[in-house]
């Protein structure tokens, strides 16, 4: 809050700064030159301040604001399927949780990233405690797959993954030297799988940290609660709706 007040001090202080020096120039060109001459020299100071500073006035009154939110329902939380690459032949359902990420302001938000920067995990005792096993590293933009979203326009928005629920056995814990105590696991959509396996956690409640930043825009920290049902049990890799609806009602997602 001290910040902010500081930032708006030091804003409205540049901005009587330069009209002190703004209407002393005016006021010495006006005394010392014909009326004729200085309005030319008024003009061209004004277009030289114009084009000196033309970044700043533009962003000054046209500019990006960053939105996010999630709800559990489609379409930021729906299930999904899994094909071959090769065949097309069906693999197996997966439950995914997607954030929307919107664009509130008048102007383009350019080269967008998230990035998963910390995972707590609750305790039998109630207490959140870090999660060592994750690294930090960029979350994809859906159905693109990509770190960076070139632009997002103004009242328009984009879907970034945050993770998806797969059964334990379709999610080849085994390449990772892990194991699952649970029929489902959880899997972060992060942009580079590591050989840890530590973007792969089982149900429980998770506080997740999110970073948003843009090329135009400052970094903005978001905090989702994330908290799944261990008794979910859910035998075939094809899910119906009803074994769906029984996935998403066990789920809380939310912003903190």
């Amino acid at each position: 809050m001290k910040a902010k007040f500081l930032k708006k001090c030091w804003f409205w202080f540049l901005i009587l700064t330069f009209l002190i020096i703004f209407c002393a120039t005016f006021l010495i060109i006006k005394i010392c030159y014909e009326p004729t001459e200085w309005v030319a020299i008024f003009i061209a100071l004004l277009l030289g301040f114009a084009a000196t500073f033309r970044e700043w006035i533009i962003f000054c009154f046209k500019k990006p604001n960053c939105q996010v939110s999630i709800m559990n329902e489609f379409p930021d939380c729906h299930r999904a399927v899994h094909r071959n690459n090769q065949t097309g032949d069906f693999l197996f359902h997966s439950y995914y949780i997607r954030f929307k990420v919107k664009n509130k302001g008048n102007n383009h938000m350019e080269d967008v990233e998230t990035m998963l920067e910390e995972i707590e995990e609750m305790k039998p005792d109630g207490r959140y405690e870090t999660n060592r096993d994750i690294l930090p590293m960029n979350l994809v933009w859906s159905y693109y797959r990509k770190v960076t979203m070139p632009k997002i326009q103004p009242e328009l928005f984009k879907h970034c993954d945050l993770c998806h629920i797969v059964r334990a056995k379709d999610a080849r814990l085994d390449l990772y030297g892990r194991s699952a105590s649970k029929n489902l696991v959880i899997l972060l959509d992060v942009a580079k799988e590591t050989f840890m396996g530590g973007y792969i956690l089982e149900p429980g409640n998770y506080k997740i940290k999110v970073k948003i930043a843009a090329n135009n825009l400052k970094p903005k920290t978001i905090l989702f609660h994330l908290n799944i049902n261990e008794d979910i049990n859910i035998e075939r890799n094809q899910w119906t709706l009803e074994e769906t609806k029984k996935i998403a009602q066990n789920i809380t997602v939310e912003i903190l």
